[in-house]
C-alpha cells in the first residue's frame, strides 16, 4: 500500500463507472484499489504541474462547501446549431469568471421523458 495517502479533492464517481469495472474485472482488494486511485491522483497532479497548476490549490473549487454561493445554468441545446455545444457555451461563460477565483464547472446532459 502507498506509504502516504494523499487527499483527493474530487472523484467523479457518479459518471465514472470505470473504477467499479476495474475492481470487479481484476478482483482487486480495497488496498489495491486505494493504490490505483492514489496512482491516478499522482498522474493528474503531474499533468497539472506541467501546466503550472498545483492540485492542492484547487481544493476550494472542488470540495463542496455550504457557505459558497453556487448557481445552476441550464441551456436549451436545441438552440445551438453546433453539435459540440459545450464549446459554444463555455466560450461565453469563461470570460465572465473572475480570473482571481477558482471555479468548478460540472457539465452534463439531462434527459427527461414525457410520460
Amino acid at each position: 500500500m502507498a506509504s502516504e495517502i494523499l487527499p483527493i479533492h474530487t472523484l467523479n464517481a457518479r459518471g465514472n463507472g470505470m473504477l467499479e469495472v476495474i475492481r470487479d474485472y481484476f478482483g482487486l482488494s480495497p488496498d489495491r484499489m486505494l493504490l490505483e486511485i492514489q496512482g491516478m491522483r499522482a498522474q493528474i497532479t503531474r499533468t497539472l504541474k506541467t501546466k503550472g497548476i498545483n492540485y492542492d490549490d484547487l481544493r476550494a473549487a472542488l470540495v463542496p462547501d455550504r457557505e459558497k454561493p453556487e448557481i445552476a445554468l441550464i441551456f436549451d441545446t436545441m438552440q445551438i446549431e453546433d453539435s459540440w455545444y459545450g464549446y459554444q457555451v463555455f466560450e461565453r461563460i469563461i470570460p465572465l469568471l473572475d480570473p482571481r477565483t477558482k471555479n468548478s464547472i460540472l457539465v452534463g446532459d439531462y434527459i427527461g421523458s414525457n410520460s
